[in-house]
């Protein structure tokens, strides 16, 4: 729960500040579209979510997440979770993410 929470803050507060330079730098103060806004966001957490089932492999070692602490962080937040495999987060070719 903790660690999903620090995902969606760093998120977030990343895309505000990144929104905010885009609107006054490049869009002249113009006001931006809820849906980019929404699908920026939604791209940058399932970003971290690929970053997680990646960090799973076995290549990074010691360091390497283990698949209860990345399947426990996502749980309830997976589109189409009730379909998902059993442990997908190792499963190649299954494709995850969260819904917008």
């Amino acid at each position: 729960e903790e660690r999903l929470y620090r995902i969606i803050m760093a998120t977030s507060v990343q895309l505000i500040w990144s929104l905010r330079c885009e609107r006054v730098i490049d869009k002249q103060n113009e006001p931006l579209h809820p849906r980019n806004t929404r699908n920026k966001w939604t791209r940058g957490v399932n970003n971290w979510l690929e970053m997680d089932c990646l960090q799973m492999r076995q290549n990074f070692g010691r360091r390497a997440l283990k698949t209860q602490l990345v399947e426990r962080t996502w749980e309830g937040t997976l589109l189409n979770e009730e379909r998902l495999p059993r442990h997908w987060s190792g499963v190649a070719g299954v494709l995850v993410g969260i819904g917008p």
